[in-house]
């Protein structure tokens, strides 16, 4: 019976992930989408003796930060797509955060063997006890990032804990790569996909048969016919190319409505929540005339600005920083149907006018909706 109801909450989580409006959450206006920091910790898996995979020397840490540096600057520098009919968004506002002090070594004959993903298809077991033993057994480790495990196997592989998961992914081969031609843009490519995965992206197209990604705007089979490199083959992220350096405008917004806070799985736990402290130099400014619609959920980190004929529909959900404030110059027009708050817990200023004596804030905020955590109702 609890076996039945959890394979009931799995298709129902399945099915509701599939049916959000992703169209609200992809990043088109950098203005409301400031850089989301996802946190990593990397585990090296050498054998018992210490061999078969990067060794903690300086060399070898630079060959490792290369993999993570290319897997970076694929998600800050999206190149725009071979097939498919997306528009192209240069920047995902997603960057990979790691620091040299938290790259561990672990020595294990049997972790460090993942051949699994080879031979089973699936190293998933196996990887639920090792995220176990060195991760949830181990206090010093944090359990809000995303932890990147290096293993070795046959050939380059990789693996996510699921769609949206913070737990765990891997990727194999990275250490023969370096040893063979010191090549690290086969496994960032690699790792990239990899944190697709968890960031809540499916395959487009997975062993030259079709895969539904609930994306309109990628092809799948035969329309992308899986090859490996060159002008009529996909450089999507999520298939299996050589660049794996492009994603879509719906790829994107999956990607934003998986680490927004009424999301499914845990994936945005795994981000910095730099979005709670006010940064003076983030101010968002909306220009005379410019007519914008919120209908997803947006972190501000500082002040916005409604100048003279300008207006902002908040329909899903904006977030103010502490201290923070919407300034509205006269002539400007906001319209609440949604909810402006502060998701940390925080007290934000709230609704000012430019011009006290001049300006009726009851004439230029239409309130349909609600203003949490604000500290000036208009």
């Amino acid at each position: 019976m609890i076996r039945f109801l959890f394979l009931l909450y799995l298709l129902s989580f399945y099915g509701f992930t599939q049916n959000i409006p992703w169209e609200n959450y992809v990043p088109r206006d950098r203005r409301f989408f400031p850089i989301v920091r996802l946190k990593l910790v990397v585990h090296i898996l050498q054998k018992t003796d210490g061999s078969n995979n990067f060794q903690n020397i300086p060399e070898h840490i630079e060959a490792i930060e290369r993999v993570l540096f290319h897997a970076y600057s694929i998600y800050e520098n999206l190149k725009p797509l071979n097939l498919g009919k997306s528009e192209y968004i240069p920047d995902s506002r997603i960057r990979l955060i790691y620091s040299r002090d938290q790259i561990y070594f672990h020595q294990n004959d049997r972790y460090n063997d993942l051949s699994c993903i080879g031979k089973y298809g699936s190293c998933s077991s196996l990887m639920q006890e090792i995220y176990k033993e060195l991760v949830l057994n181990n206090p010093k480790q944090d359990l809000n990032a995303l932890h990147v495990f290096f293993g070795e196997g046959d050939e380059a592989k990789g693996e996510a804990c699921g769609i949206g998961c913070k737990k765990w992914c891997y990727i194999t081969g990275a250490y023969k790569q370096f040893l063979k031609e010191n090549n690290f843009w086969i496994s960032g490519g690699l790792l990239a996909h990899e944190i697709g995965h968890n960031l809540g992206l499916y395959h487009t197209v997975f062993k030259k048969k079709p895969s539904n990604d609930y994306c309109d705007d990628t092809p799948t089979y035969p329309e992308n016919p899986d090859c490996w490199n060159g002008p009529e083959c996909s450089n999507n992220m999520m298939d299996y190319n050589a660049n794996k350096d492009a994603l879509s405008a719906c790829q994107l917004g999956r990607i934003h409505y998986f680490l927004s806070s009424k999301a499914p799985g845990d994936i945005k736990e795994t981000i910095l929540k730099d979005w709670c402290i006010f940064h003076s130099d983030s101010l968002v400014n909306i220009n005379s005339y410019e007519e914008i619609i919120l209908k997803g959920e947006y972190r501000l980190q500082g002040n916005l600005i409604l100048y003279p004929h300008s207006t902002l529909n908040v329909e899903g959900i904006l977030h103010l920083p502490q201290n923070a404030y919407i300034l509205l110059y006269p002539k400007s027009k906001l319209i609440v149907n949604g909810k402006i708050t502060n998701l940390c817990g925080d007290s934000w200023q709230g609704v000012l006018p430019k011009n006290k004596k001049k300006q009726k804030l009851k004439e230029q905020v239409i309130l349909n909706g609600k203003l949490e955590n604000c500290l000036n109702q208009p």
